[in-house]
């Protein structure tokens, strides 16, 4: 097995490759892997599978402890493997909570992850999440700063990547910093009043509006929650106190993102079928007391 970290930086395409392998009574050749991912995709999803990108993708399951191979042509599913494969859903771009613990509870157990977990918590490595939250409560590191021991490509390609996907870590998109994260039972009006003041801290007073990251930046950093937890919480709340708050919708070709990929607009902005919800409206100026 390979020691640095396999060029495998979505772990829904690494539960992808379980979902295929199971389906085959949870064995399967490389060979065999290679026409299985062409017959199971289609363009564009299918210009994403290279050869040298599927073979490390099939190191990733055996990095993970997905898989393992008693011969080289040969890949078995382990019982995590096979477990996330059951939970899992094809071709989804995005993991759902059951994936994501799954994926969490393995990546907290590999050496060399926890040598980038441990740059949120001086030094030591936690046991699991709850841990990692606390010790690191006041920690915030920009991209540079992400340096150990390890291979650069390792900690700022993949581990990062997987931290973000499984909501271990946060990205203040406005400050370019990450910090430790962890979904959390917060009252709805208590989210609603930090999003009224970080309205006021933000609000761009010509348009009368705020962005949302600008918001969501602010928001996640004070309760140290993810992106998903606020973003939810926010159309919860345009909902609950429609009086004072609206979601405005914006055509992508008008917003500001276009040195980044479309990908990227959720960090951005709320996808929804009616477009991209980009600004926060606050209706009215009067102060909000929780209940």
């Amino acid at each position: 097995m390979r020691t640095k970290a396999p060029r495998a930086d979505r772990l829904d395409k690494i539960r992808d490759i379980t979902i295929i392998v199971l389906k085959n009574n949870g064995h399967l050749t490389k060979i065999d892997l290679v026409q299985k991912i062409r017959n199971n995709l289609t363009p564009p999803q299918l210009n994403y599978w290279s050869i040298s990108n599927i073979r490390e993708y099939v190191a990733a399951l055996e990095f993970l402890k997905l898989a393992f191979s008693l011969r080289s042509k040969m890949i078995y599913l382990t019982t995590s493997g096979t477990l996330l494969a059951t939970k899992g859903i094809f071709g989804s771009p995005k993991l759902d909570e059951q994936e994501k613990q799954i994926f969490r509870q393995l990546i907290f157990q590999n050496q060399r992850f926890q040598v980038f977990l441990a740059l949120f918590t001086h030094g030591k490595v936690p046991k699991d999440l709850m841990e990692f939250l606390k010790i690191g409560e006041s920690i915030r590191l920009k991209l540079g700063e992400l340096e150990t021991n390890l291979d650069r490509r390792e900690v700022q390609d993949i581990f990062k990547s997987w931290a973000l996907s499984t909501e271990i870590i946060e990205w203040n998109v406005t400050t370019n910093e990450f910090f430790p994260v962890m979904k959390q039972d917060i009252p709805l009006n208590e989210i609603f009043a930090s999003i009224l003041n970080a309205y006021d801290e933000v609000e761009n007073r010509i348009i009368k509006r705020a962005e949302i990251y600008k918001i969501k930046d602010i928001v996640c950093q004070k309760h140290r929650i993810p992106c998903s937890q606020f973003y939810d919480s926010l159309i919860k709340a345009s909902k609950e106190y429609s009086d004072r708050i609206r979601l405005e919708v914006v055509p992508i070709t008008m917003m500001p993102l276009q040195k980044f990929k479309i990908e990227a607009t959720e960090r951005f902005g709320i996808v929804t079928q009616k477009g991209i919800y980009y600004y926060v409206k606050v209706l009215n100026s009067g102060g909000y007391h929780s209940e």
